[in-house]
């Protein structure tokens, strides 16, 4: 075997790790990039939607209380990132 080889198989990475590290990416980019992507207000109460089904204008639904689920998630994802990186 010579060095060559030695450091292709070392710099190989595993076709399964390639797509972890682009689904973490994905929702690095969508954490950081949530009060633009949010549709709405994650805080935000409306009466009038509460446990609303999905539908265009709130994909995943809306709470009890009213409030556009996926904004909730995608607000949620950055502190969920936020405390893995703290913890490493």
């Amino acid at each position: 075997m010579t060095a060559v080889t030695a450091e292709r198989r070392r710099a190989r990475v595993a076709p399964t790790a390639r797509v972890g590290l682009g689904m973490l990416l994905v929702l690095a980019l969508v954490a950081v990039a949530a009060p633009l992507l949010a549709p709405h207000d994650p805080e935000a109460v409306v009466t009038s939607r509460v446990l609303g089904s999905p539908d265009l204008s709130h994909p995943f639904g809306s709470d009890v209380l009213g409030r556009d689920v996926l904004s909730r998630v995608m607000y949620a994802l950055r502190i969920s990132l936020l405390v893995s990186v703290a913890a490493v």
